[in-house]
């Protein structure tokens, strides 16, 4: 169990998912992605993807991102009931997006991808590998959005390594990491983009 749970008694997924206000803190963790997904959003991956399934704090960002290049998908935004009250704040035309909630998605069709935007940050590596399952039932590629190691220009490097242990139980997460994670759930790793920053998008397939 790593140390922020045994403090506490629950793990940060846990008690965001059930506490608007600890997912709002998680969603200040993600305000750097927004200068990050440029390159994301013009990679050809996007090209044949209609429908699209947005989770992780990121979702937000990413549903803007995605707005601007003017070519919008299909987007649903798949989170815990707390972290959809708190998304839904974030997006300008909320009308353009659905809202399913994570514990009632294997009732929806698949979509054509789907994207983890900084969804593994705060799991451990068991709930990081059962979103990786849930999502397997829902998309043939995945596309894991994370810091897969500290950014070097930072003076605050080493903390960041710091925090993911003590949130996690687990270093920063490299595609080789996340993709170990999703082979349980059949998951291959296909490639990896680099956004910069020490962020990485990890497309996986099945």
């Amino acid at each position: 169990m790593p140390p922020w749970a045994q403090r506490r008694g629950v793990t940060v997924e846990a008690s965001s998912s059930a506490d608007a206000a600890g997912y709002e803190e998680l969603l200040e963790g993600a305000e750097s992605l927004a200068y990050l997904l440029d390159g994301l959003v013009a990679d050809p991956l996007w090209s044949d993807a209609a429908r699209v399934l947005l989770t992780g704090p990121g979702s937000a960002l990413l549903t803007g991102a995605l707005a601007d290049t003017g070519r919008m998908p299909e987007i649903e935004i798949c989170e815990s009931a707390a972290g959809l009250a708190v998304l839904r704040a974030q997006v300008e035309d909320q009308d353009a997006v659905s809202w399913s909630q994570l514990a009632d998605r294997g009732q929806r069709g698949e979509v054509d991808l789907a994207v983890a935007s900084l969804a593994l940050t705060h799991r451990t590596d068991d709930e990081a590998a059962a979103l990786l399952g849930q999502l397997a039932q829902a998309a043939s590629t995945v596309v894991v959005v994370e810091s897969s190691r500290p950014d070097g220009l930072s003076p605050r490097a080493a903390e960041a390594a710091l925090h993911s242990f003590a949130v996690t139980g687990a270093p920063l997460r490299d595609s080789e990491a996340i993709a170990a994670l999703g082979a349980r759930a059949g998951w291959r790793i296909s490639r990896v983009v680099s956004l910069g920053w020490g962020v990485e998008a990890t497309v996986l397939e099945r």
